[in-house]
């Protein structure tokens, strides 16, 4: 607490300053105006990159990455793994500047959202597809021409980027059901103009490595189209269903597949160790001994691994055997 001055104290103050002593601040000192301007902009700050920072969209493009490997190394059958790099936010202009004339372009519907969005193959991606689906051998370095794709080569892209459809479709399933199409495939980036070049993007990049050859792709989707899922993509909890192309989950497939592989079943009467003498003079009609009853149980072995016990007979006019019971592992 300040300490209060007495009258005395004061009268000899206001002494000092009638004659000099003290010199008084007559004018307090002015501040310069501060002219400058700071922009704001409304829709960047209500619809940016930092509103969406925790939305789970890195939840979203993970379970496409590995939905779209699957897809992909079935079309291609080449070992293939896609990877999320990063997902960053910016401008549509500024980010196909980053492109030339030898990509492919993807321009995707994005039904019942506001604006559609992009699919882009780098060169490297592009190619090494349209190699491999003409009849590539594996082991082959790509060829990446400077030039733009033909009309061959952007069909087979169609089809590839056409799969991309399908599994965001799939990835986005559990959040909301869209509808996503491809409309058009261009290799100018100058000519692709479905939002304003201010507009705002958030973009997935995504590592695609086929054999030994690593490329690129990017999804890009206005931050305008997914505002109305923002709640959403809060709740979004992580368990979402890696698919197959016919809808079932990917496991369910692999179970049901591997019902069906074959496998060889054999049933062993005995094994006996003889000397290589005695088996080059055995001769036709002679007997060999196998120590064990007639009505022993036999050993059935699956891929050679033992499985169960079972009883010879006949069934039906043919030979056949009965399980008597299953041979637990580690006996």
């Amino acid at each position: 607490m300040e300490r209060i001055l007495t009258k005395e104290e004061i009268n000899e103050l206001l002494s000092a300053i009638s004659t000099g002593e003290i010199e008084a601040d007559s004018t307090p000192a002015l501040h310069e105006p501060d002219n400058s301007v700071t922009r704001l902009d409304l829709v960047r700050a209500s619809l940016g990159a930092d509103r969406w920072q925790n939305s789970n969209f890195d939840i979203i493009s993970d379970a496409f990455a590995r939905n779209y490997g699957i897809s992909l190394a079935n079309k291609l059958e080449r070992y293939t793994t896609v990877t999320r790099e990063s997902i960053f936010s910016i401008k549509f202009g500024d980010f196909l500047k980053n492109f030339n004339n030898n990509g492919a372009i993807g321009i995707i519907r994005l039904d019942p959202l506001l604006h559609g969005g992009l699919v882009i193959y780098e060169p490297d991606l592009a190619y090494r597809i349209v190699e491999i689906m003409l009849g590539c051998a594996p082991g082959m370095n790509p060829v990446v021409p400077d030039r733009p794709l033909t009309t061959i080569e952007i069909n087979i892209i169609k089809h590839m980027m056409e799969d991309v459809c399908v599994e965001l479709e799939k990835s986005f399933d559990s959040l909301e059901k869209l509808s996503i199409s491809l409309l058009k495939i261009e290799h100018d980036p100058r000519v692709v103009n479905f939002v304003l070049p201010e507009t705002d993007l958030m973009v997935i990049k995504l590592s695609i490595q086929i054999d030994s050859v690593t490329g690129n792709l990017y999804l890009a989707v206005p931050y305008l189209s997914f505002e109305p899922l923002r709640e959403k993509l809060k709740n979004v909890n992580g368990h979402i269903t890696i698919t197959h192309k016919n809808g079932k989950s990917w496991a369910s497939n692999i179970e049901k597949d591997i019902q069906m592989i074959e496998v060889e079943i054999a049933a062993r009467l005995e094994e006996l160790s003889l000397p290589i003498k005695e088996i080059l003079d055995l001769q036709e009609g002679d007997i060999i001994d196998l120590d064990r009853a007639p009505d022993a149980p036999l050993l059935v072995v699956v891929e050679n691994r033992p499985k169960y016990h079972a009883l010879v007979g006949t069934h039906n006019g043919k030979k056949a055997m009965r399980i008597t019971d299953k041979i637990k592992p580690g006996e």
